[in-house]
This record gives structure tokens, C-alpha cells and sequence, in this order.
């Protein structure tokens, strides 16, 4: 059975049918399930190994020779395993304290049947301020202070934004720091997900103050990468985007072809899953590593 699929059928069945109606292609096996199959061998490579020299990581001896940045794009038809294997390259980096992953499965996080780069950015920037709230990081001032500037100057003064602001700001008005920061962009990209008001918004705010919005996605990510060296957990950030294989060609055309200076204008390491269609079937090329 491919390592991709998950079944739980009521009881042993013989019959094809019902188990093929057991099939869940959503949920993807985690490393440590019972049915896991390793198939590396059968695919002739460890991707794990390959995905890791992408970002000049030499995992056999914990040595690292990242770039600056580098964003790159994961191939593959739907179900052919993508999810289990960033699953598995999730575990590896967390145990190998080099390069610290936050993985981001987005179709939780915005609508990926109309996604744009602002809503891809917007959606990472919330990742990294919500995995350092959970690991209870407490960056200096100046890592949070032009984040949380932008947010104010830009963002909670924008027209269909501004009542939404003040009533997220009256409720966690008695928090601050990164507590305060994570619990409001989840509020703000929930919203934006399901309306397309404050999407539109949103994506306005970005594409206006996008060189702001840049500087301070950039110092949260050093401030962020600096206490994670200081307490031992990584080197640098890997964030890791499963679900963009799901969006449209002509989204994905965009997001990664049309927009990818606005991506890469973000000095992080980021591996995004991408539908096979841009690959085998778009008409123009990516800038981004493959």
C-alpha cells in the first residue's frame, strides 16, 4: 500500500469496493504510524536527503551551508506522497537541531482557490510568530517593533480594516509581546480567509506598504533565527508550505512565476509544494529552485 493513503475500515473486508470507500487522501501517514512503508529504495533516492542538500544542509555531518535565502518548489501529482515525506523532513530537522522547521499546511490557513502572494506572505509571516509563541521566544524589542509598526500604520488604519482592528485590539488589550502579536494576525488571516472584503483589504495594504511589510517580515526572521542559536534549537528557519500543489494553474502561474520577486524578497529559507501542472504544463518558467 502506497505510504500516502490512509484507511480505517469498520472491520477486515475482502471486498475492493468497500475498502476503497475507507480511503482518506487527506490525511496523510505520519513517520511514526504503524503503516508507514519507507519506499525510498523503490524510488531510487532519499528525498529527505535531497530536499536537505536543497538548502545546503549535510545531514550525515550536522553541517550547514545555507545561502541567505533560497525558495524552492516540491513537484508531484496529488497523493503521490508530498505531504508524508515533509511530514518525515519535519521530524528529522526538529531532531537534528541545524535547521529548525515550522511546517504550514495553508489550505488551513487561507483560501487556496484564489491565492495571491499576500496571502502566502502574510500567512508565513503568522506561522513564524505563532511557532515562537508556542515555544515561548521572547524576542528583543527591535525584532517585533517594526512588525508590529507596520501592522499599526498600515494595517489597522486601512478602510474595511479598521473596525476589525479595534475590535481584535479590545479584546487583547491586556496582552503584549509576541502573546499579543500571534493571537492577533491568526484573528486578522482568519477573517481574511473567509471574507472576501477584508481579503481585498488586505492584499491592498501589502501591495501599498509592500517594502515596510518586507523590512519587517525580514528583522522578525534574523531576530527569530538569533534566539534559536542562542538556545541551541537551529541555525536558521526552514518554513516549509504543503497545500500550494493544490491551487490552480493559473494561481500557481502567478504566485510562482508572475510574483516571485515579491516572494523572494523575503530573505528566508521556504519550500513550497507546487501542482505538477506548472511544471509539465505552464507556459513560462520559475525563477524559484525546483
Amino acid at each position: 500500500m502506497p505510504n500516502y493513503l490512509t484507511f480505517q475500515p469498520k472491520m477486515p473486508s475482502n471486498n475492493p469496493l468497500e475498502v476503497l470507500q475507507s480511503l482518506n487522501w487527506e490525511d496523510p501517514v505520519k513517520p511514526d504510524d504503524p503503516r508507514f512503508v519507507n519506499t525510498d529504495a523503490a524510488r531510487g533516492e532519499n528525498i529527505q536527503q535531497r530536499l536537505m542538500r536543497k538548502f545546503g544542509y549535510d545531514h550525515a555531518n550536522r553541517k550547514l551551508f545555507a545561502p541567505g535565502a533560497k525558495h524552492a518548489l516540491l513537484f508531484g501529482p496529488i497523493g503521490c506522497g508530498k505531504s508524508t515525506e515533509l511530514l518525515r523532513l519535519h521530524a528529522t530537522l526538529r531532531e537534528s537541531g541545524v535547521l529548525y522547521p515550522i511546517r504550514l499546511n495553508l489550505r488551513n490557513e487561507v483560501d487556496i482557490n484564489n491565492l495571491q502572494y499576500a496571502d502566502m506572505l502574510m500567512a508565513l509571516a503568522t506561522a513564524v510568530v505563532q511557532e515562537l509563541n508556542l515555544q515561548n521566544i521572547v524576542l528583543p524589542g527591535a525584532g517585533l517593533d517594526q512588525l508590529r509598526n507596520w501592522f499599526k500604520e498600515h494595517v489597522e488604519t486601512a478602510e474595511g480594516i479598521k473596525e476589525l482592528s479595534a475590535e481584535v485590539h479590545s479584546e487583547l488589550s491586556l496582552e503584549g509581546g509576541i502573546p499579543f502579536l500571534a493571537k492577533l494576525m491568526t484573528r486578522l488571516t482568519g477573517k481574511f480567509k473567509n471574507s472576501s472584503t477584508y481579503k481585498s483589504s488586505l492584499r491592498e495594504v501589502v501591495r501599498n506598504s509592500f517594502t515596510q511589510f518586507v523590512l519587517a517580515f525580514n528583522t522578525l526572521i534574523d531576530a527569530a533565527e538569533t534566539c534559536l542559536q542562542d538556545r541551541g534549537m537551529g541555525q536558521r528557519l526552514l518554513l516549509i508550505v504543503d497545500g500550494t500543489d493544490k491551487i490552480t494553474l493559473e494561481d500557481a502561474q502567478r504566485l510562482f512565476v508572475s510574483d516571485t520577486e515579491q516572494l523572494i524578497a523575503i530573505q528566508a529559507l521556504v519550500l513550497y509544494t507546487a501542482p505538477i501542472s506548472l511544471k509539465y504544463g505552464g507556459t513560462t518558467h520559475s525563477k524559484l529552485d525546483t
